[in-house]
């Protein structure tokens, strides 16, 4: 009884991997069909291939499953949509994550999500895009915030060009004004110590734009651009 049990078990099994197998074939098959179809259609296969560049990219961060392939999707399409290049938004995410790429942070000045916006920061830019906005939510949605922080990164780009448009993305406007600006301070202010403050933002301004730009530019050697 018990050995026929087992063979039964055994058969069961094999089936179950013929049926398996089967299915597989016919997955890999109709995947196969689709590849051809689109790469046969220039619009399509020029969006295919660089999807796919994109998202192999994107495999050498922390992501998984198919996370590489929905950021290829959202960061190809907002680059299209702002005018600038998707390395650029990666690279900000890339370092405004501490290279986790992880969404649910909260930085100390209250800035949140993959790109660490804030909140009037991020509700400003969805007004600007005609966005549906809610407190404490949209921000932690992470193809939403992408869209958001890519609108409000492309300001800066577009106005002061990469570097400095770097810059701008994580001192504001202003991020011009901390260079120098220990000097400019009274003899009240340097006695609360404000310029040790002061100078402490400018410096890590600079170290900020220095170390998104290196990721900026080694992205784009990946990606076989034009430096």
């Amino acid at each position: 009884m018990k050995k026929c049990n087992v063979i039964t078990i055994v058969i069961l099994f094999v089936f179950l991997l013929a049926s398996m197998s089967v299915i597989l074939n016919s997955a890999v098959g109709k995947a196969t069909v689709l590849t051809q179809q689109i790469t046969e259609l220039k619009p399509y296969k020029d969006i295919y291939e660089r999807i796919k560049t994109i998202s192999k990219i994107l495999s050498a961060y922390p992501l998984y499953g198919i996370e590489p392939y929905v950021y290829a999707v959202a960061l190809d399409s907002v680059a299209r949509k702002y005018g600038i290049e998707w390395e650029a938004v990666a690279s900000t995410i890339d370092i405004e994550t501490g290279r986790t790429w992880l969404p649910n942070q909260t930085s100390s000045a209250d800035c949140k999500g993959i790109l660490q916006l804030k909140e009037s920061t991020a509700e400003m830019m969805a007004k600007e895009a005609d966005i549906p906005y809610h407190d404490n939510i949209t921000v932690w949605m992470e193809v939403r915030a992408i869209e958001l922080g890519s609108r409000y990164l492309a300001k800066g780009l577009k106005e002061y060009g990469y570097y400095n448009g770097f810059k701008y993305y994580v001192g504001g406007s202003n991020f011009g004004n901390t260079e120098g600006a220990a000097e400019k301070l009274t003899v009240a202010q340097r006695k609360m110590k404000k310029h040790e403050k002061v100078i402490k933002n400018a410096w890590y301004i600079k170290y900020y734009a220095d170390i998104t730009s290196r990721e900026y530019r080694k992205l784009r050697m990946m990606s076989g651009a034009k430096q």
